[in-house]
């Protein structure tokens, strides 16, 4: 009887779980206002700051107004993108497994990110 107890705590535990671990969002899809919604209320990761800042580059590429005040193009916009995205990745987010407390933190890495790129 004890056997048949434990086992049901443990396929209660899996399924709660699992049906948690898919509620949350992944780090590949979360969008820059969410992020900036997200690290108002929690610590974040580095990767998910550095996913966040390089979609929301991107995206920024595809932005005709603003490139237009730049005097820019979406090609050169996103050639300029790809040839600094490493080396600010490195220089602003060395350690990726960092987690990074409070939003006025996360909020400069990621605008510090915004200018190496020039995006």
């Amino acid at each position: 009887m004890k056997y048949l107890l434990l086992m049901v705590i443990c396929v209660g535990s899996y399924y709660a779980y699992t049906s948690q671990a898919s509620n949350q969002i992944p780090v590949n899809e979360l969008s820059y206002p969410e992020l900036l919604t997200r690290i108002k209320t929690e610590d974040v990761n580095t990767k998910v700051l550095l996913a966040a800042a390089y979609k929301s580059a991107a995206d920024g590429c595809y932005d005709n107004e603003w490139l237009k005040m730049r005097s820019s193009d979406t090609q050169s916009c996103n050639e300029r993108l790809e040839a600094f995205k490493d080396m600010c990745a490195e220089r602003i987010f060395p350690d990726s497994d960092k987690i990074i407390k409070g939003y006025s933190s996360a909020n400069k890495l990621l605008l510090r990110y915004s200018e190496c790129t020039g995006i």
